[in-house]
């Protein structure tokens, strides 16, 4: 059970869910699911820095919120990246002033639509909203994460 085989006996790299290649146990580079990989790293090791994780791949009308997170009084809404080896930029460069846009409204959709709830406050009463972007990459020897706090604000303006 677990493996892919096709109709030769072979290991045919695929699934019923799509493409996949795994090779010696590890997700190879553009597996369709490495996002999601990704979201889980970043997601532990905001926890390890002491975030409670609210909702993770939240839909709205304006985007899909990646991770949001709670820190004392601050609602975080986190835009995970993930590059693996030979990617030339970096993937906070990948959060243009569009991604921004997106995030900053589908923040306010989640916070007045109901769904802060769920983070124990009642609505619009976050005193403080934060937009972080973490990245995630890999080489061959080591997983490398970065958190930028405070990535940008509401206005659009960046912080990096």
């Amino acid at each position: 059970m677990g493996e892919n085989r096709s109709s030769d006996g072979g290991d045919s790299g695929r699934d019923r869910n799509g493409p996949r290649r795994v090779v010696s146990g590890r997700i190879e580079p553009g597996h369709i699911g490495s996002g999601h990989i990704g979201e889980a790293v970043a997601a532990l090791f905001l926890q390890l820095k002491g975030y409670r994780i609210v909702a993770r791949n939240v839909r709205t009308r304006a985007s899909e919120l990646d991770i949001v997170a709670r820190k004392a009084d601050c609602l975080v809404f986190v835009e995970v990246k993930l590059r693996g080896p030979g990617c030339v930029s970096a993937p906070a460069e990948a959060v243009d002033w569009r991604k921004r846009v997106h995030m900053v409204r589908g923040a306010a959709q989640f916070i007045h639509g109901g769904a802060s709830a769920s983070c124990g406050r009642p609505l619009g009463s976050w005193e403080t909203v934060r937009f972080d972007v973490l990245s995630v990459s890999w080489t061959r020897e080591r997983l490398v994460v970065e958190h930028i706090e405070d990535a940008f604000t509401a206005d659009g303006a960046t912080g990096w």
